[in-house]
């Protein structure tokens, strides 16, 4: 376990490309970005080359006081190959919080369980505004969120929110193909995805 007063408590990076694979990140804490910050001087100009990979990796218990519990990333970001989100919490984005206007985020054969945001978006939030044709604030492939056991309680896999229990989007494109959303929740609006408005949900 590791922390920050500020950004990212186990990894800040800026500006540089990032590649993680086969990595725990368990019990870490920030203000932003509980695991890992990832920031640009230009944010709204990243570049396909300044897209961080994330692969075969977990993240446990992270938190974060604002948001993004395990990841608040300001460039294109790519998580794939088994990773796995479990019990990271923020005020935004329980896991996964983007912030950036003009990125694209992709996230496959991934899993999220009982990440929890007090405000919105249980597991990813996303403020991402990406509309093109072509392109997508963010997209999600083979990945479950939730899911349930032999508990009383059916919720006690599933991601939790006031808004998006699973998914929250502000304006972007979002697709999700072959997912699985199961026993998320929300004390308002939008169980597994609240989209705020623009863009396209492709599903």
């Amino acid at each position: 376990s590791n922390s920050a007063n500020a950004w990212g408590g186990a990894i800040y990076v800026t500006d540089s490309k990032l590649k993680i694979s086969g990595h725990t990140f368990d019990q870490n804490t920030a203000s932003y970005g509980g695991a890992i910050l990832v920031d640009s001087v230009s944010a709204d100009e990243a570049s396909e080359t300044e897209k961080v990979t994330i692969a075969a990796s977990v993240f446990t218990s992270n938190s974060s006081t604002n948001a993004g519990g395990a990841i608040f990333t300001n460039r294109n970001l790519e998580v794939t190959t088994n990773s796995r989100f479990t019990e990271n919490t923020a005020a935004n984005g329980g896991a996964i919080y983007i912030a950036a206007q003009s990125i694209e985020v992709s996230v496959s054969n991934s899993e999220f369980t009982e990440n929890q945001a007090t405000n919105r978006g249980g597991a990813i939030y996303t403020a991402s505004t990406m509309a093109t044709d072509d392109k997508y604030a963010l997209s999600v492939t083979g990945c479950t969120f939730g899911g349930t056991d032999t508990a009383e309680d059916a919720y006690a896999l599933g991601n939790k929110a006031k808004r998006g229990g699973a998914i929250w989007s502000k304006a972007g494109n979002v697709k999700a193909e072959n997912c699985d959303f199961i026993s998320n929740k929300v004390s308002d609006r939008g169980g597994a995805l609240f989209i705020a408005g623009g863009g396209t949900v492709s599903l």
